[in-house]
């Protein structure tokens, strides 16, 4: 875990190329069996995306390389939020726990940054939300662990996730009604059909 503080450290200290480039020995460590490396890495990617995100809102970045770290910022906040809806549909309780609670953590971080526009924020928030949820939907299981956690550490908690996830809930249950409805609609235009036709 020492190795992961050094490299967050590295990252943060100053921006070049090659520095940047050591994120990809964070998402190394993400691989690694151990859930507690998992999680220092993971966290150790968020404090980066962070730091660079309060660089660009506070313009200490040359100018030279601003655009290139806010592009880098931008590709590294999917595919770190991607890593976490990943995890989040492992076979293991508390790597789905741990991938929740940092992905809608980093998610709220996100938003309250919003880079002056709050409802910017909020929307990026939502999306970032939305699309753990879609994972946790999808996933053949998920734990009940997972659960609990959304519910009573998030949805309780905080209205701003409550929104979301109500929100979006209630949009996942209206496509699948609507989906149910073509289903009986089409089963009852055959039987229809079935019905007057002549032979």
């Amino acid at each position: 875990m020492e190795e992961v503080s050094n490299v967050v450290s590295r990252l943060t200290c100053d921006v070049t190329a090659e520095r940047l480039n050591a994120i990809s020995s964070l998402y190394k460590h993400c691989e690694s069996p151990d859930l507690r490396v998992v999680a220092e890495a993971l966290k150790g990617i968020g404090q980066v995306l962070v730091h660079y995100r309060q660089s660009i809102r506070a313009g200490t970045l040359s100018s030279s390389v601003q655009s290139k770290v806010r592009k880098w910022v931008e590709q590294h906040g999917q595919a770190y939020h991607a890593v976490l809806a990943k995890l989040a549909t492992t076979s293991n309780p508390q790597a789905q726990v741990c991938a929740v609670r940092l992905a809608i953590e980093a998610a709220r971080a996100e938003a309250t940054e919003g880079l002056g526009k709050p409802e910017a924020g909020y929307q990026v928030m939502e999306n970032r939300i939305q699309g753990l949820m879609a994972e946790l939907l999808t996933a053949p299981a998920w734990s009940e662990h997972v659960a609990q956690c959304i519910t009573g550490e998030f949805i309780k908690r905080f209205l701003d996730v409550r929104q979301v996830l109500l929100t979006y809930l209630r949009l996942c249950c209206k496509q699948v009604g609507e989906a149910e409805d073509e289903v009986v609609d089409t089963n009852f235009m055959k039987r229809r059909r079935q019905e007057t036709r002549p032979f």
